[in-house]
């Protein structure tokens, strides 16, 4: 029987994902475990944490070895727990006789300044300069009138700042983990200090603010979810239209969004030329993921954020290596047994798809 670790920081809670890969996995000969990387005891090489009892249906403590594979599903922040996780995660993708579903995908502004190399695919990433220091910022500003600031190694829709100008003032807004929006507006010389301040805290890079607002003045972005079939093939699981706040600036469902159809939407904004979106968005699907892969490490599922302007440019925003699955769970509620399912049948048929062991890739 092959066992499958599912590693997250907070291993005891109640995840319906989690649980649904585990009631599942007895159909292909696969033990569950739900355990955190700060749990593992290196020079043991074991875990305490939790296994997955198909009699009983239930997820039971205890120590167990490491398992032989890994679906990895942490994020990382700075607090201490999350540092040391990230050692032990890092020991775990070195050993030789431990395989990850997928590898993980390095900070954006690593993932941007090696992507920017492909003729094929560089038209279709923003403009983006890494941030050193904070007149570059200010800089940026007069250059471009209306910006973002993000930090490059940013879940969520955290730390993002919009900043615009009016007259002797700039204005800053960014989104509180309540959905609420704060706008500051400041002298450039305060200014200059708040970003000193910011980047105590992160590195930051910066991009032009694309037109990204519907008809009702609302922020939106087209978010697609991949990953591997049987076969090792990348294929759409599922996509949406995530919309914001009216006059916001975020369309992450964490800080407030919502999904639509994508079809919906096709229909209600028909000033799109849609053919012409469908024709860059192949390009991009056929592309990027293989790109990211042979630039990077092996992957098992993306999260995919795409930009769409209206003169029907595309602009990719961010590409996620571990992403969430509200997508399928808010509008296609039918298809969570097919999300269980597919990192089961991803890592039943991986001995056959690869004759060598995957490369082990650097802690994301």
């Amino acid at each position: 029987m092959k066992t499958l670790g599912i590693l997250t920081l907070d291993p005891e809670a109640e995840h319906s994902y989690y649980n649904g890969i585990a009631k599942e996995a007895d159909k292909y000969d696969i033990k569950v475990f739900q355990f955190s990387p700060n749990k593992v005891n290196p020079i043991r090489e074991e875990f305490n944490g939790y296994y997955f009892n198909h009699l009983t249906q239930e997820w039971i403590a205890g120590t167990h070895p490491i398992p032989e594979y890994i679906y990895d599903k942490t994020s990382y922040t700075q607090h201490p727990d999350s540092l040391k996780a990230k050692t032990i995660v890092q020991w775990l993708k070195n050993k030789q006789d431990i395989t990850f579903l997928g590898y993980g995908l390095p900070n954006k502004w690593r993932i941007h300044e090696t992507l920017q190399a492909y003729p094929s695919i560089n038209q279709y990433l923003p403009p983006t300069e890494l941030v050193e220091n904070e007149k570059d910022v200010l800089s940026f500003l007069k250059s471009e009138k209306e910006i973002i600031l993000k930090p490059i190694d940013g879940a969520g829709g955290y730390a993002i700042y919009h900043i615009s100008t009016s007259k002797d003032r700039i204005i800053v807004k960014t989104t509180k983990a309540n959905g609420k929006m704060v706008d500051s507006l400041i002298q450039p010389s305060s200014f200059l200090r708040l970003i000193r301040r910011l980047m105590k805290h992160h590195t930051f890079m910066m991009q032009p603010r694309l037109n990204n607002l519907s008809n009702e003045n609302q922020p939106f972005d087209l978010r697609i979810l991949l990953q591997k079939n049987m076969e090792g093939n990348w294929k759409i699981t599922g996509k949406g239209i995530r919309v914001g706040a009216k006059n916001g600036i975020l369309t992450n469902i964490s800080a407030g969004a919502r999904f639509e159809h994508y079809h919906e939407w096709k229909e209600k904004n028909k000033q799109f030329d849609w053919d012409l979106i469908e024709d860059q968005l192949t390009t991009i699907l056929q592309t990027f993921p293989l790109l990211l892969e042979s630039s990077f490490a092996p992957l098992f599922e993306l999260g995919l954020d795409i930009l769409i302007e209206p003169d029907h440019s595309l602009w990719i925003l961010d590409t996620n290596s571990k992403p969430g699955h509200k997508l399928i769970t808010s509008l296609y509620p039918d298809r969570d047994t097919a999300l269980f399912h597919a990192p089961l049948k991803y890592l039943s048929s991986m001995e056959s798809m690869f004759e060598h062991p995957f490369s082990r890739g650097e802690i994301k």
